[in-house]
């Protein structure tokens, strides 16, 4: 009973600290200390301290970039895992308004003779349903992206893109980066990461979180569900152990 409520006074400690504080790091150590000799579950509670401190900066890079002309991509690349060539390929033809969702049909490649749309990865599109944050985020945007348009006036080169260039055309993956991405990173006091990490960031809370390993298949467009568990089964750490328990079950 001592060592239930002492786990359990622990972890309302932890969940109340932000993780890298002092407070948190010295409850974290307690929390061990009650736990030594149990390796599986040390092991499960690192992972679960390692995942609060992504959640915590995927909503101070979100918060960071609120009022952005890019705060939508960055929202759509965290809450539903678009590939960035998918994002600049995005048009307001892809956009259903009454049912909040998002069709994926292309991706924006840029080569050697210029920028090219071409089919997503995996060869086909996906439909994506919308989080209530991506939706408001995808109307400021278009409020703003009309401004800029009435601002521009005849030089605007109307190609349809949801994130084109102050100009109206293909927005260069490299300038996204170099001008929005990792100065909103640096302001933020975050890791220096990818902006394709933030696809990661969004398998791996939904996957925490349990939602369905298909789903997220979907979602991301994975060809195949092999490819989705090749890239996240670390995230999945029950799985042999739901298998034997059914097993079990089955036959005893």
């Amino acid at each position: 009973m001592v060592f239930q409520q002492g786990l359990l006074v622990t972890l309302e400690a932890l969940e109340t600290r932000p993780a890298g504080s002092r407070g948190f790091q010295v409850s974290l150590g307690r929390l061990f200390g009650l736990l030594e000799g149990g390796a599986l579950l040390a092991k499960l509670l690192r992972r679960y301290v390692a995942l609060q401190a992504q959640i915590e900066q995927a909503r101070a890079f979100l918060q960071s970039t609120h009022g952005d002309r890019f705060e939508a991509l960055y929202v759509l690349a965290v809450q539903c895992g678009l590939r960035e060539g998918e994002l600049l390929g995005l048009k307001w033809d892809d956009v259903d308004l009454e049912s909040g969702t998002l069709q994926v049909r292309r991706t924006l490649s840029d080569t050697r003779s210029g920028y090219v749309f071409e089919p997503p990865k995996n060869g086909k599109g996906r439909s994506i349903k919308l989080t209530h944050t991506a939706s408001e985020a995808r109307r400021g945007h278009l409020e703003r992206q009309l401004e800029e348009i009435d601002g521009r006036g005849y030089d605007y080169q109307d190609q349809g893109l949801i994130f084109p260039s102050r100009k109206g055309t293909p927005m260069n993956a490299r300038n996204l980066t170099a001008r929005s991405f990792k100065p909103m990173l640096k302001h933020a006091r975050l890791p220096d990461i990818r902006l394709h990490d933030l696809r990661h960031t969004c398998a791996t809370l939904m996957l925490w979180e349990g939602v369905h390993i298909k789903l997220v298949q979907e979602l991301l467009g994975h060809a195949t569900i092999s490819i989705t568990l090749d890239t996240y089964s670390h995230l999945l750490p029950g799985m042999g152990e739901e298998a034997a328990g059914a097993m079990e079950r089955i036959f005893s």
